[in-house]
């Protein structure tokens, strides 16, 4: 083995050591501990999350089932631009009468305000949204127009949500039009994901209570596989992101009969069902 090779496992070796010590480290403390740059440290990271030994998160990494680092407040302020203009789009293609299903999430939280303004609007005669997120209740603020329910449960105040098995037999009473989801990574491999075991459970549950399916994500998830997978590509009807997807992704949205819809700009690729 080359020296190079050695240094690149003894610094992997150490990083995992530590994984394993915290559950979880941050891009800073790596780059202190280890001595090397914020590059080094995220190509190591990708490197090992596509061996499935870590997954990466905001800010850092930590190991598959190690305590959630999700912090509702700091994922708000990263590609904001990118969701807003997600969450725009998203609002539009609600249509009235609908009832919805709106995830959690930050970029959902962009959809829930998108989707208040076009209540106060009057956009709308009825509208019912069903959801477990905090944040999309109080975005969607105090309306005269429908019904926006709120499913219980288990309340997880980083995340600001709500989800786990109570929250899912909440849900069982309803039935969607249309249910809008957010994941942490996408794939062809995994499809969409989460890194929570409970939110791909909720997801999985909603989708089969939705006639029409829709993911929202911006495009830094493209190609990221979180830990627990929701769906396989072809269970979606369509996705809305802020940038074309590259290949073979978008070859298989285009197989399984995915809407592509492109957020911010006037291109919008559609294959299969429309959206």
């Amino acid at each position: 083995m080359s020296s190079v090779s050695k240094k690149k496992v003894g610094r992997e070796e150490l990083l995992m050591s530590l994984l394993n010590l915290e559950g979880h480290i941050t891009t800073e403390e790596a780059v202190r501990v280890m001595g090397v740059s914020q590059a080094t440290v995220r190509r190591m990271f990708l490197e090992l999350e596509s061996s499935g030994k870590i997954i990466r998160n905001y800010g850092g990494a930590q190991l598959p089932g190690a305590p959630d680092s999700y912090r509702f407040e700091q994922r708000e302020k990263v590609y904001e631009n990118e969701k807003r203009r997600i969450g725009i789009l998203a609002a539009s293609l609600v249509e009235d009468r609908d009832t919805l299903y709106l995830d959690c999430g930050t970029t959902l939280l962009q959809m829930a305000i998108a989707l208040g303004e076009r209540l106060r609007s009057g956009d709308f005669t009825n509208l019912n949204i069903v959801t477990n997120s905090i944040a999309n209740l109080q975005a969607l603020g105090n309306s005269t127009i429908g019904k926006v329910i709120l499913l219980g449960g288990e309340y997880h105040s980083a995340r600001r949500d709500f989800f786990g098995p109570i929250t899912e037999r909440y849900a069982e009473p309803f039935h969607f039009e249309k249910c809008f989801l957010g994941s942490e990574g996408v794939t062809v491999e995994t499809g969409f994901s989460s890194n929570k075991t409970e939110l791909s459970s909720l997801n999985t549950n909603i989708l089969s209570r939705s006639a029409k399916r829709y993911v929202l994500f911006d495009a830094s998830k493209l190609g990221k596989g979180a830990f627990f997978s929701y769906a396989p590509l072809e269970r979606i009807d369509a996705v809305v992101t802020d940038q074309q997807p590259e290949e073979p992704l978008y070859s298989r949205f285009t197989a399984a009969g995915i809407a592509v819809r492109i957020a911010g700009t006037d291109q919008e690729r559609k294959e299969g069902t429309p959206a």
